[in-house]
C-alpha cells in the first residue's frame, strides 16, 4: 500500500514535466501496478518518467508514419485504447510449432513493434532496461550490437550511454527494422548506428565484429537456441561482453524454447562464454527473468 501511494504521488508531482505519462496513468494506475513500479523509481530516479515520456512520444509520433493511423494520436488514452485493440488481435494464445509461422503471424505485422515498445511502459520492460543498464556499468564498448532490436528502446538507451560507440542492430521483423530506424533518427543516433533485417541465427557480419553484444528476450523465440548462442559467440571478439535476458517458466505460444531453471539457462552459454554475473528476477504466476553478463572465451 505504501509503495502504491508513493508512486501515485511521484506521478502527480510530475504533472507538468511529463504530461503524457500523467495522461497515460489516468485510470490505469492501479495499486498493484504502482507497487511494481515503485522499486524501479528507486533505481531510475527521474529517468523512469523520462523513459516513459519518451516512449509514449515516440509511439504516438511514429504511428501514422508507419501506417497505424486509425487511432487518435493526439490523446494518450485514446491512442493506448486503440493500440490495445489492435495488438489484441494478434494470436497471443496460439501455440506455434514452426518459427516461420511465428514470423508470419507476429513479426511481419505492422502493429508488432508498437506492441514491443509498449512493454517499456510496464514493469517487465522497464525492469529489462534497468537490469541491462546495470550490467553494462564499467564497460566502454566501441563496437556495440543489439540482436533482435525490436523497437530500439534498449539499443537507443545504450547509444546514449556510450556516446563514442558505433552501433549495429538486427531484427527479423521488417516492421521492427523500419520502426527502429525511425526511433534512431528521431534521437540523432542514426549517425553512428544502423539497423539491418536479419535472422539472429545467421547475422550478415564477419566474425569478431563487436566488443559488446546485447540480446534480450530472443533465445527463447527460436527452436534451436544453441545455434543462436553460437552465432552470438561468432560475432563477438574474444574477451568481449555478452548481455542477455532469458525468461524462465514462461510457455507463451511464440516461445519455441522454454527454460525451466536458471541452471538450464546458464548451461546454454557455458561452452562459448564465461559467466560474470547472473540474476533471476521473479514475476507473476511463477515466471521470472534471468539477466546475465558473459565474457567470450578466447
Amino acid at each position: 500500500m505504501l509503495k502504491s501511494l508513493g508512486f501515485r504521488r511521484a506521478v502527480d508531482a510530475r504533472r507538468d514535466s511529463h504530461p503524457k505519462v500523467q495522461a497515460y496513468f489516468q485510470g490505469r494506475l492501479d495499486p498493484h501496478r504502482s507497487a511494481q513500479l515503485s522499486p524501479l523509481l528507486d533505481r531510475f530516479g527521474d529517468q523512469l518518467f523520462d523513459v516513459m515520456e519518451r516512449t509514449l512520444d515516440q509511439m504516438m509520433a511514429l504511428a501514422p508514419e508507419l501506417g497505424v493511423s486509425s487511432t487518435e494520436t493526439s490523446d494518450v488514452q485514446a491512442f493506448m485504447t486503440g493500440l490495445f485493440e489492435k495488438t489484441g488481435a494478434l494470436p497471443h494464445d496460439q501455440d506455434f510449432e514452426a518459427f516461420e509461422e511465428v514470423v508470419e503471424r507476429f513479426y511481419t505485422q505492422p502493429i508488432y513493434p508498437f506492441l514491443e515498445h509498449s512493454m517499456f511502459l510496464h514493469p517487465v520492460g522497464l525492469e529489462r532496461l534497468a537490469r541491462v543498464r546495470q550490467l553494462v556499468e564499467g564497460l566502454s564498448p566501441t563496437r556495440l550490437a543489439d540482436v533482435a532490436v525490436g523497437p530500439a528502446a534498449i539499443f537507443s538507451a545504450l547509444l546514449e550511454t556510450f556516446p563514442d560507440a558505433k552501433g549495429a542492430a538486427f531484427d527479423i521483423s521488417p516492421p521492427c527494422v523500419a520502426y527502429a530506424r525511425k526511433v534512431l533518427a528521431r534521437g540523432g543516433w542514426d549517425r553512428r548506428a544502423e539497423v539491418t533485417e536479419a535472422d539472429a541465427r545467421e547475422l550478415p557480419v564477419p566474425a569478431a565484429a563487436y566488443d559488446c553484444v546485447v540480446a534480450t528476450e530472443v533465445v527463447e523465440h527460436v527452436p534451436n537456441p544453441e545455434v543462436l548462442v553460437g552465432e552470438l559467440a561468432r560475432v563477438l571478439e574474444p574477451a568481449g561482453t555478452l548481455i542477455v535476458s532469458v525468461p524462465l517458466s514462461l510457455p507463451w505460444g511464440a516461445h519455441l524454447a522454454v527454460f525451466g531453471s536458471q541452471a538450464e539457462a546458464e548451461a546454454l552459454f557455458a561452452e562459448a562464454f564465461t559467466l560474470e554475473a547472473f540474476e533471476t528476477v521473479p514475476f507473476e504466476k511463477g515466471a521470472s527473468l534471468c539477466f546475465g553478463r558473459f565474457q567470450r572465451k578466447g
